[in-house]
């Protein structure tokens, strides 16, 4: 058969997936086809078929080549003779054709790389001179004298061919310059400025692709960055690691990369909104592990804080959600937190439980010189610590099962952490911010079971199942003092009967507690408090308690409604330690017939400010003369209470209405500092009246094409995100920058209509008091955009209409 005029090379590009790749040519035998994949010789694992057929054949591989790889098949002949034709033997065309089409087949394989060279034009008279030799070309340039003939020459320093070669070798940057803007800025090199930071694309290349490994390249990366105090630079993409990272925490990094190890994705600079990183430990773990997966954990709780104080997290604690994974098994060693840190969501320390509920990730002190469990000198500004037993730290006077101290925690949140036998408490916060807590049994603390110090707002128990929290069998359950305050709800005091100190709640120096549906059973004293406590019950039943509660001077006892009890409450003691008096509106005090106490209401016993009927006419605080000042006023003669400000009323009270003392004068709320919700038992009323309106006319069709634009969507707002987590709930509606944009879109000032609302306020600075008080809170600058739904919804409506030929 003759042979054809035919291609001889074959390029594809691989999926990942398909395995058998096509060639268009004929081969006499599967020796002829040679495979390359990305230009790497490949001679194994495929297998040739469709040999001597006409058209071609195809090659199947065992294993598809990777994704993007090039896969290139190629005829490519061995020049040699392998028939030997016999004197007088027979010319048969079998044996010859053969032969001869493996010469054209040659031909064709040597025209293909002759096309690919460089020729001299038939129109030159004379064929060009060889190369010069090797030992005369060696480090020289090509060139070409003035025949046309080649030459080698050498290359001046000032040739732009010499420049080029020297640009593009591996010591190119040393021959660049640069200079940073600014005034004072002085020239380096490119290649010094480069090596101010490393990426790991340096040691990685190009090949990152969330597929292949690039474990190699990020240890190497990771490795000269910390030996050389550098920070590390991730390009966005997904770097795949199959393996711990040596010395990965003390290095910064930063970049918008991501590590993939196996189903876990570790995020480089995590975002606030939807990035979280959890570090993992066991006690079976590594402390030489980077914790990223869980079966590369790290062995203690005191490397997972390191981590998370670290260079590499503690700046990126206000970006993302940091969680640190503390798996079952017994932890012989406590750990410490030592600084403060900024967090953008709560930081989490969790543990694994049972069946029951009952942590199995456990802390045990009994051969640690550790002051706790976890102790947290500081610590991030919102924390959250869960399902952790913290038992037997009992090393020094103040050794407790948990310890967060020292102002650094704003909010901290417990579940489920259980305590025993600990020398000093069970759970100690000390000048925090605001502690809730739920679930969990703390039984058998030396000291205390529980204990807030330093102006902690507190809120201790939840209803329902599982939630209630256990304080069992230690001389004090809680103690509250130092202006503490908050509640205890649907907690179990049981078993303080030592005599004579045994005690279920004691509250001291200036705090303020209420029970709610709590029990006190077996105690000695059911509630002790002192030195200007105040304490309250409501639901709370005692069960073996021989003395309910006991007061002593300046401490008082609220009634189970709410009102401040007279138990223990003397005028002079009372006043002379606040140093606050009453005073009437001329200036002199009150007498003592100008006030009555009341001792009972309903059958209860209460409290109550009152005066005998017409004797007093307006009750007021404030300034004398509030021309430039705010006052309250209660007007005991028409039962009416109004708040003044420049002697007109802002807000006006009376027994069937709340309103503004000035026709449409004063708005409720602004845009820094809205309500959360308004319950109404119907709908608001707003102006409609014709007679109060000018310029009546359809609505623009303008106005309508915008509107079209807009779309009403589904959302979590952020802050209900970062307080209930996937508990937040939907809402429905529009966004108001895209009403914005869509105004824009149609050359429209979004601002002339009534639909949009955009505020904008001021930083409000702090005020504190003489004794330190805040009177303003700080409250930052800010901006914020609003809709008004009824217009939104009035467009709406008019838009549908318009689709309907209503007009």
């Amino acid at each position: 058969m003759p042979v054809s005029a035919q291609e001889t090379v074959f390029r594809h590009i691989a999926n990942g997936v398909t395995v058998t790749f096509a060639f268009g040519c004929q081969v006499l035998q599967a020796a002829d086809i040679k495979v390359y994949i990305n230009d790497v010789s490949v001679a194994t694992g495929f297998k040739v078929s469709g040999i001597g057929a006409p058209s071609g054949g195809a090659v199947t591989f065992d294993v598809a080549p990777p994704n993007l790889a090039q896969v290139r098949i190629e005829r490519d002949i061995v020049l040699e003779r392998q028939n030997d034709y016999q004197q007088n033997g027979d010319f048969l065309a079998r044996a010859v054709n053969p032969d001869f089409n493996r010469l054209w087949m040659a031909l064709q394989q040597h025209l293909a790389v002759l096309g690919r060279t460089l020729l001299a034009p038939k129109s030159d008279t004379t064929a060009p001179a060889p190369l010069p030799s090797i030992d005369k070309r060696a480090n020289k340039l090509l060139s070409f004298d003035e025949s046309g003939n080649p030459i080698a020459v050498a290359a001046t320093a000032q040739s732009a061919t010499a420049v080029q070669l020297e640009l593009a070798s591996s010591g190119g940057s040393w021959l660049v310059g640069c200079i940073q803007a600014g005034a004072g800025a002085v020239k380096r090199l490119l290649q010094n400025k480069q090596r101010d930071r490393v990426s790991v694309r340096d040691f990685t290349g190009d090949g990152v692709d969330g597929v292949q490994s690039n474990q190699v390249g990020i240890v190497a990366a990771v490795a000269y960055a910390y030996a050389n105090d550098l920070e590390l630079e991730w390009p966005a993409g997904t770097y795949v690691s199959t393996a711990s990272i040596p010395n990965f925490h003390e290095v910064v990094h930063l970049g918008r990369g991501v590590i993939k190890r196996g189903a876990t994705t570790y995020f480089i600079t995590p975002r606030r909104d939807s990035h979280t990183n959890i570090i993992e430990v066991a006690p079976t773990g590594d402390d030489a592990n980077d914790g990223i997966t869980a079966d590369l954990p790290v062995k203690t709780a005191q490397r997972a804080f390191d981590i998370l104080q670290g260079a590499n997290a503690l700046p990126k604690l206000r970006q993302g959600t940091w969680r640190c994974h503390l798996s079952a098994g017994i932890y012989i060693e406590g750990a410490s937190w030592n600084k403060g840190a900024q967090s953008a969501n709560y930081v989490e320390f969790y543990g694994d439980v049972d069946g029951a509920n009952k942590p199995t990730t456990v802390f045990d002190g009994s051969a640690s010189a550790k002051t706790a469990g976890l102790y947290f000198d500081g610590g991030p500004a919102m924390l959250r610590v869960k399902n952790i037993l913290s038992k037997n730290f009992r090393t020094n006077s103040i050794a407790s099962g948990f310890v967060f101290a020292n102002k650094g925690i704003n909010k901290l949140f417990t579940d489920n952490l259980w305590s025993s036998n600990n020398l000093w408490t069970g759970i100690n916060a000390d000048s925090i911010g605001q502690w809730n807590a739920q679930a969990g049994t703390h039984d058998g603390n030396t000291n205390y079971n529980l204990r807030a110090r330093g102006g902690v707002a507190i809120s201790i128990g939840r209803p329902g199942a599982g939630n209630r929290i256990t304080l069992k069998n230690n001389v004090t359950a809680v103690q509250i003092r130092d202006c503490c305050s908050g509640h205890f709800d649907y907690v179990d005091i049981i078993n303080h009967a030592t005599t004579p100190t045994g005690t279920g709640l004691w509250v001291t120096n200036d705090s303020r507690v209420v029970l709610n549906s709590c029990t006190l059973t077996n105690c000695n004293l059911g509630i002790l408090a002192e030195n200007g406590a105040t304490f309250g019950a409501v639901g709370t039943t005692y069960t073996n308690v021989p003395t309910e509660y006991r007061t002593s001077e300046n401490a008082t006892r609220d009634q189970d409604d709410g009102y401040l009890g007279g138990e223990g409450l003397a005028y002079d003691s009372f006043f002379k330690r606040y140093s606050v008096g009453l005073r009437a509106w001329g200036g002199n005090p009150f007498s003592a017939t100008a006030f009555a106490w009341a001792t009972t209401k309903t059958g209860t016993a209460d409290f109550a400010f009152l005066v005998p009927d017409a004797t007093l006419h307006r009750f007021m605080f404030g300034r004398t003369s509030n021309t430039t000042h705010m006052r309250m006023e209660i007007d005991c003669a028409t039962d009416r209470w109004s708040l003044i400000s420049n002697n007109v009323a802002v807000l006006r009270a009376t027994p069937t209405e709340l309103n503004s003392g000035r026709d449409n004068a004063a708005s409720l709320g602004s845009g820094g500092a809205r309500y959360t919700q308004l319950y109404a038992a119907t709908g608001s009323i707003n102006t409609s009246d014709e007679r109060e309106k000018q310029q009546v006319s359809g609505i623009d069709a303008a106005v309508l094409r915008a509107w079209a634009k807009v779309n009403f969507c589904q959302f979590k707002f952020n802050d209900a995100v970062q307080e209930k987590c996937d508990g937040a709930r939907w809402h429905f509606g529009v966004l108001a920058q895209r009403v914005k944009d869509a105004f824009e879109s149609e050359g429209l000032d979004p601002f002339a209509y009534g639909v949009l609302c955009f505020d904008s306020w001021p930083e409000q600075p702090e005020i504190l008091d003489d004794q330190g008080g805040v009177t303003q809170a700080y409250h930052a600058a800010g901006e914020r955009y609003g809709i008004r739904y009824e217009e939104a919804f009035a467009l709406e409506c008019a838009y549908l209409r318009s689709l309907l030929g209503k007009g």
